[in-house]
């Protein structure tokens, strides 16, 4: 008899947990930012088609309950929710500037704005980098583009930038 309570104490105490585990790790995973529905909505259609998949456990908040941000490796991220737009300011060190960079630019618009085209993103794209310089308030299908390129220093490089002010339709 006691090995028989033994048993079932035993196999009771290996189930209860995955149980309660297994709800705890499905609300993990679909939510990205618990402090803004807009940011977390955002992050789940990035999510759902992006180049450059960012995990939930890489988005941080940030001073205001309705800022996001995310580091990965040579590059980030920073979504905020301002209301009738968002603001996306991404950035990346020199080498992942038309990799990483470019990735994150092309998906985030494609989010935001389904029926702009690749080949309409790749040229705007194009004309920010032209003349190497800084491009400030290009606009793109009315989301306004700030470009930052990477300007050596005697510290090192800082990263490239772009800053993306983007309405809601």
């Amino acid at each position: 008899m006691k090995k028989v309570i033994l048993m079932f104490l035993l196999i009771l105490c290996f189930y209860l947990p995955a149980c309660g585990t297994q709800d705890t790790v499905a609300e993990q995973e679909s939510t990205y930012f618990a402090t803004d529905s807009v940011v977390d909505d955002f992050f789940v259609q990035y999510n759902s088609g992006a180049e450059l998949a960012i995990p939930a456990e890489k988005v941080e908040k940030g001073k205001e309950d309705e800022q996001a941000l995310v580091t990965m490796d040579g590059w980030g991220l920073e979504v905020i929710n301002s209301g009738d737009f968002l603001t996306a300011n991404l950035y990346a060190i020199a080498d992942k500037e038309d990799t990483e960079l470019y990735a994150l630019f092309r998906d985030v618009i494609k989010i935001m704005r389904e029926n702009i085209t690749d080949e309409e993103i790749r040229i705007a794209w194009d004309d920010i980098h032209k003349t190497g310089e800084t491009v400030e308030y290009y606009n793109f299908n009315g989301i306004s583009v700030h470009y930052v390129p990477t300007w050596e220093m005697s510290s090192g490089n800082t990263p490239t930038k772009i800053y993306m002010v983007i309405p809601f339709e």
